[in-house]
């Protein structure tokens, strides 16, 4: 609720209380545990503290792919924090599409292409192909978005509405 609020100040403590006692009682390679480093991360990401991200979001990750492999959903949503990280921040942003693209195909394996994940980093993609001027291809990956997320969610929906934003 705090990072909500961003009330990062308060927020900041009980991610890293929730994180220590994860550790202890699961291990750092537990689902639980990395998806409160994930949580974390988020937060420095809010607060423009990208490098700080990516050195919570790299020893995750790696945890993550040793104990539960590539195609495991915490996994995907630790690469997809990374990949966003990558594209926040200025000298990182070509690592950011490569990782992406190999985000949503493991999305679209696992998840399937009408998840809200697999949306959302579609969406993602779009917007950073956008950024780099690559239009005929941000163009296809927003719209193929927006066209599932409308099917999906109905044309009511704020994140139908999201994704006719970034669309037009």
């Amino acid at each position: 609720m705090y990072r909500t609020q961003s009330d990062f100040a308060k927020a900041e403590p009980l991610y890293l209380r929730v994180i220590d006692g994860r550790r202890r009682l699961y291990g750092d390679d537990h689902r639980e545990t990395l998806r409160a480093v994930d949580g974390l991360a988020q937060l420095c990401n809010f607060q423009g503290e990208f490098d700080r991200a990516v050195a919570l979001y790299v020893p995750a990750l790696e945890a993550s792919r040793r104990a539960h492999g590539d195609q495991d959903p915490v996994t995907l949503r630790l690469m997809f924090g990374l990949g966003c990280t990558y594209a926040a921040s200025g000298g990182r942003r070509n690592k950011a599409e490569p990782l992406l693209a190999s985000i949503l195909k493991g999305q679209q394996v696992v998840l399937k292409d009408k998840h809200i994940d697999t949306l959302i980093t579609r969406e993602v993609l779009a917007i950073h192909l956008l950024h780099r001027n690559r239009l005929p291809e941000a163009e296809q990956e927003s719209r193929q978005s927006y066209e599932a997320l409308r099917t999906v969610y109905g044309e009511m929906h704020s994140y139908t509405y999201t994704s006719q934003a970034t669309f037009i």
